[in-house]
């Protein structure tokens, strides 16, 4: 029987309602925490009467109602429900500090941060918590200082700074696996995934999405599993994977609708959209955004909505709607101007910019090449000047992309950095006359002996992405330990296959010291000036080798993380270069 006002609530059963309502809270359950809530606050579209409470519980209980309302809003579109949250957080605040209770004063500080992030309000959010922030430097393993550090991530991420964001999520990594809060370890690895994505580190990427769903299950929440599945779609997108982006992002539709959550469709919606134009598939992207836009004008989320506008703009002008995109644009930077403020105005000025190229009169190649320059150039600063990356994203090898910035672009390897960088490809990769010193190299490899431990894997099918075998080819495979193929961004032990041929310069190869069998792996490369042999190992310097010191073993054709390997298939996939 529901209790009818706060009077009836004995200290056994409040004990229990703040437990439970604790319980829904970590797990995100909107109609859980309805009807806990009910005992006590029959309308949710007015404010809860906790004044029949000591202090104490009436803070915590304005807390716990304050974010239920900040998530409802956010998750089902309701207007006006951040600032009902926002309002009952701020008193929760002041009760808490006449208290002197320092610990939940920051906990409601960190999720009224987070009312202001749904709104759109960036640096409002930030501001609050890098104050909250400063009280818990000495004690780093708080749940409090977590939560706060995970919020960070996500103003990280819409300021796209992913090198910052990943020096905190490794900076988290200890303290997130002592920490005994799933909710916690949900966040971590769910934002742990999604930068490690932007970073191009697709393996870790992709490891952490499947622990997001493995903690998001455990505590039976069906919205964080929803949520990394829309993220896992992006990540399929970006790896080119188009057929499991469009299974993850329905999925993920899916469950929202059945959940009502009309605040997290239109999210899912403007990645279908993205997923759509990248696809070519314009029109139906336009609708899609179109209908994501429409779901967004119903609530408070500002920046979900400006997002969505830029969405639509970079379709409109795919569809060479020209005059559309900039009158949506108006639109965007009003919208931006008022509810998030002027650096998110010059943020999408930026990538407005980026995307619009200006004639100069020239003669057409010069023309041309100037336009070339500008493409090469954006792709660069958007891949943190990642070749690999930047030549996926121009769609051409990383090779023809090594070759335009030497002999076309030079001013770019110097702008960019890349001029100290060795290239991964035939031609000249070093100034240097003569190799170094043979003592150094072998200093190097005994400071990491790394032996060859053969696998046997006569009993399983091989399966190989991307690589053909003829019934020539003589294949090892053998158990690399994770950093070995670290920078080729494959996170975790893993078996490599390698295929027995002589040294080929652009491929990942495995050589190997005929003295004492330790083997290493990276980009094989030649200097032409010099013939000179050398491997490319990550950013570390190019190692010089010759046939008297190393043999080569082979060329590698694949890796499976141990942890994936089944009894009946190993399939190896292909290294990202």
């Amino acid at each position: 029987m529901l209790l009818k006002t706060t009077k009836e609530i004995i200290k056994p059963k409040l004990a229990v309602l703040l437990e439970e309502a604790k319980n829904a809270e970590l797990c995100r359950d909107i109609e859980e925490s309805k009807r806990i809530f009910s005992s006590f606050w029959q309308d949710i579209e007015t404010d809860p009467d906790v004044s029949d409470f000591e202090a104490v519980v009436q803070a915590e209980l304005l807390r716990l109602c304050g974010f239920f309302l900040s998530w409802l809003g956010h998750s089902q579109s309701k207007a006006n429900y951040q600032l009902r949250g926002k309002d009952l957080l701020t008193r929760a605040i002041e009760i808490f500090e006449e208290l002197d209770h320092l610990n939940k004063t920051a906990e409601a500080r960190a999720m009224l941060a987070v009312c202001y992030w749904y709104e759109g309000e960036i640096e409002e959010c930030e501001s609050i918590l890098q104050f909250t922030e400063e009280q818990f430097k000495e004690n780093q393993l708080h749940p409090v200082y977590l939560q706060i550090r995970l919020n960070r991530l996500a103003t990280l991420h819409w300021k796209k700074d992913s090198e910052k964001a990943v020096e905190i999520i490794e900076e988290l990594k200890i303290p997130i696996e002592l920490c005994q809060d799933w909710r916690l370890k949900t966040m971590y690895h769910n934002q742990a995934g999604v930068f490690y994505c932007l970073s191009g580190k697709y393996d870790k990427a992709v490891f952490n999405q499947n622990e997001t769903i493995r903690f998001a299950r455990r505590i039976k929440s069906s919205r964080f599993v929803a949520i990394t599945l829309n993220n896992f779609a992006f990540l399929d997108m970006q790896m080119g994977n188009f057929e499991a982006a469009h299974s993850h992002i329905e999925e993920a539709i899916s469950i929202f609708e059945n959940l009502n959550d009309t605040g997290w469709i239109p999210h899912t919606l403007d990645t279908k959209a993205l997923l759509l134009n990248k696809e070519n598939k314009c029109e139906e992207a336009l609708e899609t955004i179109e209908s994501a836009i429409s779901y967004f004008a119903k609530g408070d989320d500002y920046s979900g909505l400006v997002d969505a506008f830029w969405t639509k703009i970079q379709i409109l002008l795919q569809l060479d709607r020209k005059s559309g995109a900039l009158i949506l644009f108006s639109e965007l930077a009003t919208l931006a101007s008022q509810r998030i403020g002027e650096v998110a105005v010059q943020k999408y000025a930026d990538l407005f910019a980026d995307l619009l190229y200006a004639g100069k009169n020239l003669p057409l190649a010069d023309e041309v090449k100037n336009y070339k320059k500008q493409m090469v150039s954006q792709s660069l600063r958007r891949n943190n000047a990642s070749i690999t990356d930047t030549a996926s994203e121009l769609g051409i090898s990383h090779q023809s992309l090594s070759d335009i910035l030497h002999n076309q672009f030079p001013e770019l390897r110097k702008e960019f950095g890349l001029n100290n960088r060795m290239r991964r490809d035939s031609k000249i990769i070093s100034k240097k006359t003569e190799p170094a010193a043979k003592n150094r190299t072998k200093k190097t490899r005994e400071q990491e002996v790394r032996k060859i431990t053969p696998v046997d894997l006569s009993r399983s099918e091989i399966v190989f992405e991307n690589f053909d075998l003829s019934d020539n080819d003589e294949i090892i495979t053998f158990i690399a330990p994770s950093y070995i193929l670290g920078q080729f961004g494959v996170a975790g032990d893993s078996i490599i296959c390698v295929v027995k041929q002589d040294f080929q310069p652009g491929q990942p190869f495995i050589i190997c010291e005929r003295e004492n069998t330790a083997y290493d792996c990276g980009i094989a490369a030649i200097d032409d000036l010099t013939g000179y042999f050398y491997l490319i190992c990550g950013d570390d310097e190019p190692k010089p080798f010759s046939s008297n010191e190393f043999f080569s073993i082979g060329r590698i054709a694949g890796f499976c993380l141990l942890e994936s390997i089944s009894d009946q298939q190993v399939m190896f996939k292909a290294l990202k270069l």
